[in-house]
């Protein structure tokens, strides 16, 4: 028999004591506990609920086993409790929320309460320029009378006239007097397409003179940024 020894140093032999010392801490026997089966002691008693329980769960698996699964799920659903009806009585109180109740205990008038509609928009007429529901469902010179100075549409003069915008112009012109002639009738048409002549050519030069006033807004911003040098405080 032939034994090798290997020969251990300072600090092998403290690797040594501290593995020692560790396994001592960790796995004495007061730690460790029963290992051996055949010295836990105890009985119970085999018709206990805890014994029945188990036998149950145990034919019921096996029960599973030829179930496929659409079958294994529906078994699993009827074994569910089912949920119990329970009847409420409905309250004949009325429900407030803090809001409601605020509003009804106070005299300010922001919290009285309020039905919220929306704002009416007023609605231009595009050929007439006109707001609607000012002339009602007609354009007749009556209308016109109303909304105009009261002297007629048949009879309003040079001087009214050109106080009038090219918009109400339009719509005076628009408007066809029952004792019209052939050649009245094609003066009006003519003044009626001068005159949207007229509007085209300002609509036009409104938008030029909007985009001038933007660049010239966009390039005075611009010199402001750069001419603006932070100075130091100190």
């Amino acid at each position: 028999l032939h034994v090798f020894l290997s020969f251990r140093n300072a600090g092998l032999q403290l690797i040594d004591a501290q593995f020692d010392r560790i396994m001592e801490a960790q796995y004495e026997d007061t730690e460790i506990g029963a290992l051996d089966g055949d010295e836990i002691d105890g009985r119970m008693d085999p018709n206990s609920d805890f014994f029945l329980k188990l036998a149950e769960e145990f034919k019921e698996a096996q029960a599973r086993r030829g179930l496929s699964p659409t079958e294994e799920r529906q078994e699993i659903c009827d074994d569910d409790e089912k949920d119990e009806l329970v009847e409420v009585e409905e309250s004949n109180l009325i429900g407030f929320d803090c809001q409601s109740i605020l509003s009804l205990r106070t005299n300010d008038s922001k919290y009285q309460p309020r039905v919220i509609r929306e704002k009416r928009m007023i609605k231009i007429n595009r050929k007439t320029g006109i707001p609607e529901g000012v002339l009602g469902s007609n354009l007749t010179a009556e209308n016109l009378q109303r909304l105009g100075d009261g002297t007629g549409v048949a009879r309003i003069s040079e001087r009214a006239a050109d106080a009038m915008s090219l918009v109400s112009r339009i719509s005076a012109l628009s408007v066809r007097s029952k004792a019209e002639t052939t050649e009245e009738r094609r003066m009006r048409k003519g003044m009626i397409k001068q005159l949207r002549r007229e509007r085209r050519v300002e609509r036009k030069a409104n938008t030029e003179a909007f985009k001038l006033e933007k660049m010239a807004q966009l390039r005075s911003s611009m010199n402001i940024r750069v001419n603006c040098v932070g100075k130091p405080l100190v």
